[in-house]
C-alpha cells in the first residue's frame, strides 16, 4: 500500500476505510479531481473525511492560491458536522519548512513589525528587492 496519495484518491474510497488521513496543505482541495472523478454532493474534504475514521488537516486559509481552492477551516467544519465528527482545532507554533524554528518566526516578525506591517498581513505581501540579503 502506498502511504502518500493525491487527494483525489479517495473518491470511491469506501466509508472509514482507514484509520487516519493525513492532509497537507488542505487549503488546496478541490471540488474534485483532474480526473474530474467525482460523487455528486460531496468534495474532497467530504471524501476525505468519508474515508477514514481520522482525518487530519494542515491548513492555512491565507494560502489559497486558485479560485478552484476549497479548503478552508469553515468548510472542513460543515464537512465533518455532516458525518457527526468531533473536530479539535490546535494552532500550530512554528513552521516546518522553517525547520521549525521559533528564533526564526521571531525575527521575520520583528522584522516586518518595523516595517509596521503585523505577522497576519504577510501573505498578500510580496517584496521586490535587487539587494541581496546575508
Amino acid at each position: 500500500m502506498r502511504f502518500i496519495k493525491g487527494s483525489a484518491s479517495y473518491v470511491h474510497a469506501p466509508e472509514n476505510y482507514f484509520d487516519v488521513l493525513i492532509c497537507d496543505e488542505a487549503h488546496r482541495l478541490k471540488e474534485q479531481g483532474h480526473m474530474k472523478m467525482k460523487i455528486e454532493g460531496e468534495n474532497q474534504v467530504t471524501q476525505i473525511i468519508r474515508s477514514s475514521r481520522i482525518s487530519v488537516f494542515f491548513i492555512d486559509d491565507f494560502q489559497k492560491i486558485s479560485k478552484k481552492d476549497i479548503g478552508s477551516l469553515k468548510e472542513i467544519e460543515k464537512e465533518a458536522a455532516r458525518f457527526g465528527a468531533d473536530i479539535h482545532t490546535v494552532e500550530l507554533e512554528s513552521h516546518y519548512r522553517c525547520s521549525g524554528s521559533g528564533n526564526y518566526i521571531s525575527w521575520l516578525d520583528s522584522i516586518l513589525n518595523n516595517l509596521g506591517i503585523q505577522m497576519a498581513q504577510i501573505l498578500p505581501l510580496v517584496f521586490y528587492s535587487t539587494i541581496k540579503i546575508h
